[in-house]
């Protein structure tokens, strides 16, 4: 009974190292802005291939958008 009570810490312990040597993602949904100030000016490139995109970054609003030249 004691080995039963112990497989599942030893199973997570296995698959461990395979976890930690995984790449990180290519990519991510969110990104982080040092903000500071009132409004940030911010050139970032974004898609493949890459364009410019130029933002306005208000920082006394809820809500950052980035308008795209494609029709929605």
């Amino acid at each position: 009974m004691a080995t039963a009570r112990w497989a599942p810490i030893a199973s997570f312990l296995l698959v461990l190292p395979a976890l930690l040597l995984l790449p990180p993602a290519a990519s991510s949904a969110a990104m982080v802005f040092p903000l500071h100030g009132n409004p940030l000016l911010r050139d970032d490139e974004h898609g493949v291939p890459a364009k410019p995109y130029f933002l306005d970054i208000d920082t006394g609003s809820d809500l950052t958008w980035v308008e795209c030249d494609a029709p929605c």
